[in-house]
């Protein structure tokens, strides 16, 4: 969010799930997340307890969570304002949007709406967004890459919103179409 003074804030909202815990605070309005669920899985019991495991529930522990509310600065003022959910996607959906829009010029909503890809080094494989010309999987295939295809835009791939402030201080907001997102502003 950016305001007609050139202050922004980005953030990261998480609940975790989609809908969190689908538990909401009676009187209040918002919902519970179920981040307990971000903490190391529990295995089968000849293997349990991990002693070692950094990722184990315990007193004064967070679990891990992935967020990467980002602000781009344009000589010291706000020139892009970017934030996506999407989970350990949340950093690649980010960085693919600065780069198509700093380093390849592209406006931002073809930016944000542009084919995404994603790989975790535990997973394996590479993630790719439908949109990217055939050759593309087929390429990465033959390399000897283990490619998960996935339709065109799909929620998979996190639900960027961003604001670009121009030189003459016009300000373009997008929302993801991917969870449905839209951009307000004043008339």
């Amino acid at each position: 969010m950016v305001d007609k003074y050139g202050n922004a804030v980005s953030l990261t909202q998480t609940i975790s799930s989609l809908w969190g815990s689908r538990i909401v605070v009676p009187g209040y309005g918002f919902i519970l997340n179920n981040e307990f669920q971000n903490f190391a899985p529990y295995r089968e019991a000849e293997e349990w307890p991990w002693p070692e495991h950094p990722n184990l529930p315990g007193p004064h522990k967070r679990p891990r969570t992935v967020i990467a509310p980002t602000i781009v600065l344009d000589r010291g003022k706000p020139f892009l304002v970017v934030g996506t959910p999407g989970g350990l996607r949340i950093p690649g959906v980010v960085v693919q949007i600065i780069v198509k829009v700093v380093d390849f010029g592209m406006d931002l909503e073809d930016a944000i709406t542009a084919p995404r890809f994603y790989s975790h080094h535990a997973a394996g494989d590479l993630h790719i967004e439908g949109g990217f010309p055939a050759e593309t999987p087929a390429a990465l295939r033959d390399l000897g890459h283990s490619v998960r295809d996935h339709v065109l835009l799909t929620p998979y791939f996190g639900g960027a919103n961003a604001v670009m402030v121009l030189a003459d201080g016009t300000m373009i907001g997008v929302g993801d179409i991917r969870w449905l997102g839209a951009a307000a502003g004043p008339e």
